[in-house]
């Protein structure tokens, strides 16, 4: 069974950040190598808040999907 981590909001924040600072696209880079690489070792999980609220903000482009972590239960 593997073991869970609950994604929540800053998460897919870092994966899309529209920021071009140094911080953010590092951030950006190392959400995306552990997203890639280790995530899937993981159930991940989230709740409909997070969901919620990552569709209300600006974040995230809006004509990408955010990675999809299943939902808890």
């Amino acid at each position: 069974m593997k073991k869970r981590i609950y994604i929540e909001t800053t998460i897919p924040s870092f994966y899309y950040t529209l920021r071009k600072d140094a911080s953010s696209i590092a951030r950006m880079n190392w959400t995306r190598q552990w997203w890639s690489e280790l995530a899937p070792d993981f159930a991940l999980l989230t709740s409909p808040a997070v969901i919620a609220e990552l569709r209300r903000g600006s974040r995230c482009p809006a004509d990408v999907e955010l990675p999809a972590p299943s939902q808890s239960e």
